[in-house]
């Protein structure tokens, strides 16, 4: 995995989990795990596909790089 897609991806187009996968050079399990336990952010579910914005999980990588690595879970209202 070397974290760079093909040139022939346009950098606006959405990605599937194997394309984030290879962007972040980890596991396509890895993502996929991360997604459903709420760890990362950056998706949209488009039927059954879970789609990647390109923008938005390097915007997630960076606030990792900046300290704000903890969960995004939602909280009942009391």
């Amino acid at each position: 995995m070397s974290g760079d897609l093909p040139a022939e991806i346009p950098p606006d187009r959405l990605l599937t989990d194997r394309e984030a996968a290879e962007l972040l050079n980890v596991k396509p399990s890895w993502i996929a795990d991360a997604a459903r336990q709420g760890r990362i952010r950056g998706y949209v579910i488009l039927g059954r596909y879970r789609r990647w914005d390109r923008a938005e999980l390097l915007a997630w990588v960076e606030e990792q790089k900046a300290g704000g690595g903890g969960r995004r879970r939602s909280r009942a209202v009391v």
